[in-house]
């Protein structure tokens, strides 16, 4: 008896049948450091790869590539200057370059993870600002993770091209004045909200199309458009076309350099562009489902033809009194009214 007493009292002060020995967290890791020789270097630490600044400045970095496919995020904290930047890779969540001020050229960014970019300083951009989900945009938009973009310092850029991220909700440029070539925004399937309070000038083109849930949009400030003006969402294979766009306004535009192309909007009822005086080219309004009525009530010149049609809601009556208006004002062009409803009566 003394004997198994002497045994049970060894086995509890061994801790049988209850383990005395406590999960440990894993042994922090020892990052190691890859210099990829242009200003920059690759921090590695367990499965987290990031791009860091090699010395404690890294402004002198002229043209950067970033293309690593593995790199998880990109951190280039005393970056303040540059000229072309392009980043991109498969597995990059996280941008983050919080004194950048400057790009000379093009930024680039496009990922197919992206689900943040920080670019609280930026200012000017002289080439174009890129940020897609996959740089083949009407290749099929199937990727791309960024929510919302917001660049609350920039002012100028050359070229603005925001397309392709299937998850955006919201594209914030709060103190952008100036474009002086285009801005293509779309396709982007989940924007509701397109803030461009302040810009007053697009030197080329402005293109908002396939943002399928976008119901309505304003440009507030927005007085001169050098190249075309395309609100259009014309089907694109691969791409959703469940349009929701209801309405849209440009209150004080005046100038239009290009064509005027309002197509195919399903949803669409109503536009108003009610200070515009010059369409430099062509202007059509057709395939427009919904469309009841638009006001163009200032536009007294238009250099190339005119195209209403299809728009099988808008009144006959209103699209021939707005052609007189135009012909009136001294129009000579070619133009085209049919397929809206001849049944509806005009005031």
């Amino acid at each position: 008896m003394r004997r198994v007493l002497t045994v049970v009292a060894l086995l509890l002060a061994l801790g049988c049948g209850k383990s005395s020995v406590q999960p440990q967290p894993p042994p922090p890791c020892t990052p190691t450091r890859a210099d990829r020789g242009d200003g920059t270097t690759i921090v590695t630490c367990g499965a987290s790869k990031e791009l860091v600044c090699t010395n404690t400045d890294c402004s002198g970095i002229g043209d950067l590539t970033i293309q690593e496919t593995d790199l998880t995020s990109v951190n280039l904290a005393a970056l303040t200057s540059g000229n072309n930047l392009t980043i991109t890779g498969d597995s990059l969540t996280n941008v983050s370059l919080p004194v950048l001020t400057t790009v000379g050229g093009n930024l680039n960014i496009y990922d197919l993870a992206l689900t943040s970019i920080s670019l609280p300083a930026l200012t000017t951009v002289g080439g174009g600002l890129y940020v897609t989900g996959n740089p083949q945009a009407h290749a099929g938009c199937t990727s791309g993770r960024l929510t919302s973009l917001s660049i609350p310092a920039l002012t100028k850029v050359r070229g603005l091209f925001i397309g392709c991220n299937v998850y955006l909700t919201s594209l914030s440029l709060p103190v952008l004045t100036t474009v002086s070539d285009s801005v293509v925004i779309g396709p982007n399937d989940a924007l509701t909200s397109l803030g461009l309070p302040v810009l007053t000038t697009v030197g080329g083109r402005l293109q908002i199309g396939h943002n399928t849930a976008l119901t309505s949009f304003s440009l507030p400030a927005l007085t001169t458009v050098g190249g075309d003006l395309d609100i259009w969402n014309t089907p694109f294979p691969g791409l959703l076309n469940n349009f929701a766009l209801t309405s849209f306004s440009l209150p004080v535009l005046t100038t239009l350099g290009g064509n005027l192309s309002i197509q195919d909007s399903l949803a669409l009822t109503t536009f108003d562009l009610p200070v515009l005086t010059t369409v430099s080219g062509d202007m059509s309004v057709d395939g427009n489902t919904a469309l009841t009525t638009f006001d163009l009530a200032s536009l007294s010149t238009l250099g190339g033809s005119l195209s209403i049609q299809n728009n099988t809601a808008l009144p006959q009556c209103l699209a021939l009194a707005f052609k007189d208006h135009l012909v009136a004002d001294g129009f000579t062009g070619p133009w085209t009214i049919s397929g809206n409803n001849t049944t509806a009566t005009c005031p």
